[in-house]
């Protein structure tokens, strides 16, 4: 069960300006109230689904869609299990970059985690199953910012970001999958992992349907970069 604590609060906390002039005319109190009212309101959203998740063993995903500006500032806070994370993430319905960089962060320490071996480990590698599941909802969550279906238009600026963001995370996808299912891995923390998967034959892969799944994605990974 999730603990209180004096950390627990502080990134809610934190979203609140103290520094505001009552008398200042130029502020709309009726528009500044109504903000931080939905922002509490998000934060306990995702502090209850945090809460759930914390208190059940099972993959239980709250059926609510969650704000990712409060997700990306409360998950720090919550030492939460790869798999209820992925649960929580996948409840947001927006991209946000605080989200995508606490991902990527998830995801490279992993990666620089991983030592060489020589056969296929005992235990199963759940959380990098977890963080490409995680990954692949927020490519789906680029794809649609790129495309321009939500109620802005997507400046150039920030096209190129999101195109850099995307490649970023098909880069991480498809290690992950490598790492999940080859029998033998040559190199420690993952380096040159990417590179080095092209001379991998289907004999090296605990199914050759994930010899096929890695091609595919490394495949995928090629095309978006050149996009």
């Amino acid at each position: 069960m999730l603990k209180p604590g004096p950390l627990r609060a502080r990134a809610f906390i934190e979203t609140f300006d103290t520094s505001l002039d009552m008398s200042d005319s130029t502020i709309s109190w009726e528009e500044l109230a109504k903000g931080r009212i939905k922002n509490a309101e998000d934060h306990f959203r995702v502090l209850e689904g945090l809460v759930t998740l914390s208190e059940s063993p099972s993959t239980h995903e709250p059926s609510t869609v969650l704000d990712p500006r409060a997700v990306a500032s409360l998950l720090p806070e919550y030492p939460l299990k790869s798999h209820h994370k992925s649960l929580v993430i996948r409840c947001v319905a927006t991209y946000w970059r605080e989200l995508e960089r606490l991902v990527i962060e998830d995801a490279l320490s992993h990666l620089h985690s991983l030592r060489k071996r020589a056969d296929i480990p005992q235990v199963l590698n759940h959380r990098a199953r977890n963080i490409a599941s995680q990954i692949s909802h927020l490519l789906r969550l680029v794809d649609s910012a790129r495309q321009g279906r939500h109620t802005r238009v997507v400046a150039s600026d920030e096209y190129a970001s999101l195109l850099r963001h995307r490649s970023a995370f098909m880069t991480l996808h498809t290690c992950l999958t490598i790492h999940r299912y080859i029998r033998r891995i040559d190199v420690d923390c993952s380096q040159g992992l990417l590179e080095m998967s092209k001379r991998y034959t289907a004999e090296l892969y605990v199914l050759p349907d994930c010899f096929n799944q890695v091609t595919e994605y490394r495949e995928a990974w090629r095309e978006r970069l050149s996009t």
